[in-house]
């Protein structure tokens, strides 16, 4: 059996919209009329909403914002325009990315650390199938465009500040590509990626971790989806892909999935049964090498949609944490505390 984890409920005095981890204790990025803003708890559970920047972004949000994998940044897609604060200096960049008024922004990507480069990937309606994209390299410290692609095919993911791991699909396989998408290589990773045709989900996740080196994935068999994990070793040599058999609960698992910043938690979603009224619950996994494929055993956590936000955070008194909103209850937080060391597989097997 399965572990289970009841939330701490604390409730907020402040409204606030979405959570996003980000590299701050006791604290994780929210929206809260309007503005970017820090939400922190304090160690007796008291909730702060403060700007990151007072008047940041100056117009109501749109729907779709996001932060980096390390939490130094956070944004939001406004069409073709891309609006963005660098969270410790508090610096402010917007770019519109395209001046065709048919195009739309679908993903971007902090791709160069140091030099602060986003990939900015959008769709162009005008033209029809195949899905091509056109690729826009924006200088955050210079705030423009420094480089535009030709249109391509295909999704990128993070690997250095100058590769990128390029899936092009399940069909056309994985590459290697530099941030400007100028070549195309394989090593032993992109191949054993492309031969079990592994998806990942592409939008509002974060399935790879680079310091973990670990991916969470899936391929169709049999009209069924089957959940990888995909590890490799620091030269790409070795790679291990592994079903997740023990750890998937009976019922509806989601693909996407999110690593947490230091990579020792991952969060999904599971459906338990399906049936006439679907109850998604959140799944949670300790993330270590000393469990099979990788993951604990799964800790269930309470109800959970798809529109409810969450994010990780580290607190000086409780630990670990995931912490989510019910979009049922917009001055509520659910704070799910998690042990350091979660020995749910060897206390059940």
């Amino acid at each position: 059996m399965p572990e289970t984890l009841k939330p701490t409920i604390l409730k907020s005095n402040k409204p606030f919209h979405g959570l996003h981890e980000i590299d701050k204790p006791n604290s994780v990025a929210t929206v809260s009329k309007g503005e970017f803003c820090f939400l922190t708890i304090d160690k007796n559970g008291f909730i702060d909403v403060e700007p990151i920047l007072k008047g940041f972004p100056p117009q109501e949000p749109a729907k779709d914002r996001e932060t980096d994998f390390d939490g130094k940044f956070m944004w939001q897609k406004e069409g073709r325009g891309f609006r963005v604060i660098e969270i410790e200096t508090k610096k402010t960049g917007y770019c519109l990315a395209s001046g065709n008024i048919h195009t739309q922004i679908h993903s971007i990507l902090l791709v160069n650390k140091e030099k602060k480069l986003f990939l900015i990937s959008l769709t162009d309606f005008s033209i029809q199938k195949p899905p091509f994209s056109i690729n826009v390299l924006y200088d955050f410290q210079k705030n423009k465009i420094i480089y535009q692609s030709p249109y391509i095919k295909g999704s990128f993911y993070y690997v250095n500040d100058s590769e990128l791991l390029w899936r092009l699909g399940s069909v056309s396989g994985w590459y290697y590509t530099d941030i400007y998408l100028q070549k195309k290589e394989q090593n032993n990773l992109t191949k054993k990626l492309s031969a079990l045709q592994i998806v990942v989900n592409e939008y509002g996740c974060k399935p790879i971790h680079l310091q973990r080196r670990m991916l969470y994935g899936w391929n169709w068999i049999n009209k069924q989806a089957t959940f990888f994990t995909v590890r490799w070793s620091e030269d790409f040599e070795e790679v291990k892909a592994e079903p997740i058999i023990l750890q998937r609960p009976k019922g509806l698992l989601d693909g996407a999935f999110f690593f947490s910043r230091d990579g020792n938690w991952g969060k999904t979603h599971w459906i338990d049964p399906p049936g006439p009224i679907e109850v998604p619950r959140l799944l949670l996994y300790h993330i270590d090498d000393k469990y099979p494929q990788g993951l604990s055993m799964p800790i269930i956590c309470g109800y959970s949609g798809d529109e409810s936000p969450g994010a990780f955070m580290e607190h000086e008194t409780w630990g670990p944490c995931y912490v989510e909103q019910d979009n049922k209850f917009p001055d509520k937080l659910f704070v799910y505390k998690l042990k350091r060391d979660w020995n749910c597989w060897q206390s059940r097997h």
